[in-house]
């Protein structure tokens, strides 16, 4: 294993930690809010009175930093999905810094996304593609996924757990196709920051994370960690690894190594689903 993938990897897995972290924050604080408050700014005017979701937001801006450091260094195909890691990542800073006790259930759902994520990643054995993506390729693919969010936000406008489900898939989509943009924002820092603002991609690249978060924070809101956090957690990486292979040729393996990729997630989804019902997740705190 190279230096620059060890670095990736590290990169990638501080993002996770930090992710996790922030998101269990959020949600905290995003319950609390009304319910005549969704899909309004009055939700976020809300929250930003709320010192837990504040913090939450801290610790998401540094999951950011590390996500960007990741992916100038790392395949997309690589770094996010390595992203999955949030949950139990956040099961084991809650235990040091905060005394908490998951249970042995958690910590078996922590296990098994272990299991499933190292599963995937081995299976996929994602290699370098290239940074150079055609602007027609990035018309299509922007233009499927704007359609792909929409149909998803309609479909879950309506509280509880069918649409904190559809809209944390809605989330998770927005993520992996910001990951993909911010790659190519990485590579346009690296030459010219001049060049970088210049670009179309660093705006659109913004926008996604703005919306995505505002799917996300809806997505809290409607519903319980455990039916947001495993559609977020499933389709982010699934994105990601479908629009490194499509836009930047990321080398996979697919044919028999399908079986343990579908073993993979199929891990990653349980261990999510049984790490939402944790207590130490789902618990409320003072706002």
């Amino acid at each position: 294993m190279s230096l620059v993938m060890v670095l990736a990897i590290l990169f990638a897995l501080c993002g996770a930690a930090s992710n996790g972290f922030g998101t269990v924050l959020q949600r905290r604080a995003a319950r609390a809010a009304p319910d005549r408050e969704r899909f309004r700014s009055a939700l976020m005017l809300d929250l930003l009175r709320r010192r837990t979701w504040l913090l939450g937001i801290g610790t998401a801006i540094g999951g950011f930093v590390f996500q960007a450091a990741a992916l100038s260094v790392g395949e997309l195909s690589l770094v996010q999905p390595l992203f999955a890691a949030e949950l139990p990542l956040t099961l084991v800073i809650m235990r040091l810094f905060f005394h908490s006790r998951p249970g042995r259930r958690a910590w078996i759902g922590g296990l098994g996304m272990a299991i499933g994520l190292a599963t995937l990643l081995i299976a996929l054995a994602p290699h370098a593609g290239n940074q150079h993506v055609p602007p027609v390729a990035w018309i299509v693919a922007l233009s499927v996924i704007a359609a792909l969010i929409l149909g998803l936000v309609l479909a879950g406008r309506s509280p509880g757990a069918t649409g904190a489900a559809v809209l944390g898939a809605a989330a998770g989509i927005g993520f992996g196709t910001t990951a993909a943009v911010m790659k190519v924002v990485m590579g346009q820092l690296r030459v010219s920051i001049v060049g970088m603002l210049a670009s179309w991609q660093v705006y659109t690249m913004i926008a996604a994370g703005i919306l995505s978060f505002f799917l996300l924070q809806n997505a809290l809101q409607s519903g319980s960690l455990v039916a947001t956090q495993p559609a977020v957690t499933l389709s982010d990486p699934i994105v990601s690894v479908v629009l490194g292979v499509v836009l930047f040729h990321d080398q996979v393996r697919f044919g028999f190594w399908l079986i343990p990729e579908i073993i993979g997630l199929a891990l990653i989804l349980a261990g999510s689903i049984e790490l939402s019902r944790s207590p130490v997740l789902t618990s409320r705190t003072s706002t």
